[in-house]
Order: C-alpha cells, then structure tokens, then sequence
C-alpha cells in the first residue's frame, strides 16, 4: 500500500515520508513539516484512527486522509468529527487519492491560517 500511494503521488510533485507502522509514523513527525498525513486504518503496532488521533495533538493544523478496506470501519462523519479531510475506500484509483489530497492540502491551509490569527 506504502509503495502504490508513492506512485499514485509522485506526479503531484509532493515529498513523500514513509513509516512502516503508527510508531514509527509518529517518530517522523517530530522534526518535519508536515502537510498533509496520509494512513492506512490497519496497521501494525497502532492503529490508524489512534495514529491519525495522537499526529494531529502533536501537530494541530494538520489535515488527515485515512485509507481502509472496509467502508464500515469508520463513517464520513465520525472521521471529519476528528479532523479526518477524507476517508478513502480501498481500491482506488489514482485520481481519487488525488482528489483528497488537495481537498487535505486546502484543509491545512484553512486550518493554519485560522491558527494565526
């Protein structure tokens, strides 16, 4: 999944930090501006939504995307109640991951300037 989101963003010209797990996820942040997080609801070691959860106190006005094979796993509502920009049903196709990734971009963007003022 890692290696297929990579490709799917590559032509959007965004940098791509990569975490094999929710741990080590949030490792990554530490250090590094993040705009946009992007994760899977199954994972090893934490689970997305607790991962998305604890990346976006440490980070606030960070935009989430999570991804899930199982579109019972977490409803629209419940993920935009917890700063969630998009869920994103698996399969998908290139265009769609796209699609939420700027609708995320602009949610940053909204989020951080609000923050500043």
């Amino acid at each position: 999944m890692r290696d297929l989101l990579c490709r799917s963003l590559r032509p959007t010209g965004c940098q791509v930090i990569i975490a094999e797990d929710g741990l080590s996820g949030l490792d990554k942040l530490e250090g590094n501006n993040i705009d946009v997080l992007i994760s899977d609801i199954r994972m090893p070691k934490m689970d997305g939504i607790t991962f998305v959860r604890e990346a976006l106190k440490r980070q606030p006005g960070l935009a989430a995307l999570l991804v899930t094979g199982y579109s019972d796993t977490l409803t629209r509502k419940e993920a935009q109640e917890m700063g969630v920009a998009d869920v994103i049903i698996k399969p998908f196709k290139n265009v769609e991951i796209i699609h939420s990734l700027r609708k995320a971009l602009s949610m940053t963007a909204k989020l951080r300037a609000s923050a500043k003022k």
